[in-house]
């Protein structure tokens, strides 16, 4: 019993370690695109500070009348920018199994889908410290409250935080599964997602803003829990319980449903010549 105890945890050390140096390698390989990845923060930079003025234009009788205040939509915004990499959970998997550079990946003494996750760690850890840091102090300091609405907020927000990039992991694996296993393009699976992602995962609008309908069935769906949950939690916007619920729901269930895809698609693969 002592020997398997140190088995699994010799192997649970040898999983960290790879881990933490493919995502030491995945950010080392950003860092050294040059300006390219700088122009990309200097985007969502600019992204922020319109959309916090558009906030303040509103005036507090039309944003009242959605639930919130300008303080929570700018805090939100600020937020949802600086763990943007965190909150969309994007790995690249449709192109390299498009383009066949997939096929080196399993030379590798490390899991398919735990080496994307992990470039995923190393991408989101570069873009939280070079730039979500640095934007959650300028923001502070230029007068937006990023201080969260209340103490027990805070650990149902740190609760909620992996689980959003839990569901949007598992997300990300089963839509690009399916896609692979059908023959799309991976432009068509990026461009989907994407569309689908920026209207109804309130990332970038907050859900309180869109047409009540729209709200409410766009909170049911995972794209929400990936995204506005977290942040809905921390500025106070929702319901805590209820967020971490329908969180916890849809992670167990997309996880459970991209084990079955990858599973039945194991043979479809055009890298195999599947049909």
């Amino acid at each position: 019993m002592i020997t398997s105890n140190h088995s699994k945890t010799w192997q649970l050390i040898r999983f960290l370690r790879k881990t933490r140096a493919t995502a030491a390698m995945e950010a080392t390989s950003i860092s050294g695109e040059g300006a390219l990845f700088l122009v990309r923060w200097l985007l969502r930079l600019l992204r922020t500070a319109a959309l916090i003025g558009i906030w303040n234009q509103l005036g507090a009788q039309k944003l009242g009348s959605a639930g919130a205040t300008a303080a929570q939509l700018g805090a939100y915004t600020v937020l949802s920018e600086a763990l943007g990499d965190v909150l969309r959970m994007r790995t690249g998997m449709e192109f390299a199994f498009f383009n066949g550079s997939v096929a080196l990946r399993f030379l590798r003494p490390f899991g398919i889908l735990q080496q994307f996750a992990a470039e995923c760690l190393g991408r989101a850890a570069l873009g939280g410290i070079c730039f979500g840091l640095p934007l959650i102090a300028g923001a502070a300091l230029c007068g937006v409250h990023l201080a969260p609405v209340s103490g027990s907020a805070l650990i149902w927000f740190a609760l909620s935080l992996p689980l959003a990039a839990a569901t949007g992991l598992a997300l990300e694996y089963m839509l690009i599964g399916v896609g692979t296993a059908y023959g799309f393009h991976p432009y068509t699976v990026n461009n989907v997602r994407e569309a689908a992602f920026g209207v109804l995962s309130g990332a970038f609008i907050p859900l309180a803003l869109l047409p009540t309908t729209v709200a409410k069935v766009a909170s049911l769906l995972p794209f929400a829990s990936q995204a506005a949950a977290p942040l809905e939690i921390y500025t106070g916007l929702g319901d805590p319980r209820t967020l971490v619920a329908l969180q916890l729901f849809w992670t167990t269930t997309l996880w459970i449903a991209t084990a079955v895809v990858w599973r039945w698609n194991r043979e479809k693969l055009v890298l195999y010549d599947g049909g």
